[in-house]
């Protein structure tokens, strides 16, 4: 439908108002932070930020690479994500989100990385990665035209989608699942004891108090760990060799192409957009109590960012990166979602890629703190994806949409073997819960809500009555 330019500066009005800050907010995205927030409040990011280095270890043990290796893959992932995160924050020219949404490591490459390092080596890996950050880049330019494509209830159903993926992870580790589907009594209360910890702190506690929250239930986690005998004693002694100071090695590096991983990787890319889509319009939520539609101009520059900081990735010699769910929940728990965490965050991995012993610290994270991490987010990111789809009247349609994608959703996280049923190309789609819901919700949308099939649908439903008619005469 045409719109007169009145209409359009309205729509134009609309986006560029200045949003409502949050009342739970503590700090908001444009409020500085005193120095004793910003330390407690940038350690707990850096230490959830760290559970999932373990990947770069595990495409190093593919290649059947070194230990010097695995560290190097580490340092180089922890600058490549410290850059990705202060470019996420930063709010002005076509790079950046303006929000705190910090990156990880890219879980949707760990697959196709895998393939690309058996086939040919880290230089593959690394010329592949490259490959999907420009295509991402280029994703960011044009996403802005793809309004249409994500309303706000499917919106909502990528949020929860990204919630329920963190609950495979969660609970095994909350409750010291072994591979024998045995529970670990000593995990399971130490597990109970450090939420409760940062549930009475968060809770009744004052402004100061609450900030530390996290920090307080992580370390009553490690310190529960190691005297209870839950820290494996080799994990124990990587950390006591580790040395204090060392400058990672380049000597693994390269570029090389391959077209039969194309397609792998671009489904990877895609997987990693959509969840930078559903985290960036969470930041967006959080930070305006009268949001009602998504930003996509920042959106677009967000994935822009976010490309950058995989073809930095490639360059340095490491995996992709994606934005953290996990962050976004935990600035959302402790009501904390400052660009000054964002920057403190980044230049914090920055200096620890030069850092082993810390590094090293927080490769041994035990169970309970993972788990009681995981918990929090979920906590707090299951309810905003809730809020999000009940804020639009759900017809017949969007019901369908929803029901069936969610459905799909979760038969990945509970269908044993379902995502490895696939081809190997197809599986960074079919393993993940959120790259595959949202692959149906798109596909189910356009079939069930597309006004064009609809008009076709009534336009022949006219035509059957009217033939009905005729043969009765």
């Amino acid at each position: 439908m045409h719109r007169n330019p009145s209409q359009v500066d309205k729509a134009s009005d609309r986006e560029k108002r200045s949003p409502r800050r949050a009342a739970n907010l503590i700090y908001g995205v444009a409020d500085p932070v005193p120095v004793s927030s910003l330390i407690p409040l940038v350690v707990q990011q850096v230490i959830m930020l760290s559970v999932d280095l373990i990947f770069p270890v595990l495409i190093v043990a593919a290649a059947s690479g070194t230990v010097e290796m695995a560290q190097t893959a580490v340092s180089m992932m922890m600058i490549s994500m410290g850059i990705g995160t202060i470019l996420q924050a930063w709010r002005n020219g076509p790079v950046g989100s303006g929000y705190f949404c910090a990156h990880e490591t890219g879980t949707p490459y760990f697959p196709a990385s895998i393939m690309a390092v058996q086939a040919g080596g880290f230089p593959l890996m690394c010329g592949m990665t490259l490959f999907a950050g420009v295509f991402q880049s280029l994703i960011g330019r044009i996403i802005h035209r793809l309004r249409i494509l994500f309303p706000v209830e499917i919106i909502g159903l990528i949020v929860m989608l990204m919630a329920i993926t963190f609950i495979t992870y969660a609970l095994p580790n909350f409750i010291g699942l072994d591979a024998q589907g045995s529970v670990s009594l000593p995990v399971s209360l130490l597990s109970v004891t450090a939420l409760g910890v940062i549930i009475g702190m968060h809770i009744w506690g004052s402004q100061r108090i609450r900030e530390c929250s996290i920090v307080v239930g992580i370390v009553v986690g490690y310190l529960g760990s190691y005297m209870f005998g839950l820290l494996p004693a080799d994990k124990v002694d990587k950390f006591i060799d580790a040395p204090w100071i060392a400058l990672p090695s380049f000597g693994h590096m390269g570029l090389a192409f391959d077209p039969a991983l194309v397609v792998p990787f671009i489904i990877a890319a895609f997987a990693s957009s959509i969840k930078t889509l559903g985290n960036l319009t969470t930041c967006q939520k959080v930070n305006d109590d009268e949001w009602k539609r998504l930003d996509m101009k920042s959106v677009g520059n967000g994935l822009f960012a976010e490309g950058i900081g995989t073809i930095l990735g490639g360059l340095l010699g490491t995996m992709g990166q994606t934005t953290s769910s996990g962050s976004v929940g935990l600035s959302v728990a402790t009501g904390a979602t400052s660009r000054q965490i964002a920057v403190g965050t980044g230049l914090c991995f920055i200096v620890l890629a030069i850092l082993p012993k810390i590094a090293a610290l927080f490769a041994i994270m035990p169970q309970p703190v993972i788990g009681v991490i995981l918990m929090v987010e979920i906590a707090f990111v299951l309810p905003t994806a809730m809020q999000i789809c009940s804020s639009r009247m759900l017809n017949a349609r969007r019901l369908f949409v929803l029901g069936i994608s969610l459905t799909f959703g979760l038969g990945v996280a509970m269908v044993p073997g379902f995502g490895e049923s696939f081809p190997l190309w197809l599986q960074p789609l079919t393993k993940n819960a959120l790259a595959l819901g949202t692959y149906i919700v798109q596909n189910s949308s356009t079939c069930i809500c597309s006004r064009r099939i609809q008009k076709v649908a009534e336009k022949k439903c006219r035509c059957l009555q009217q033939c009905r008619k005729t043969n009765a005469s």
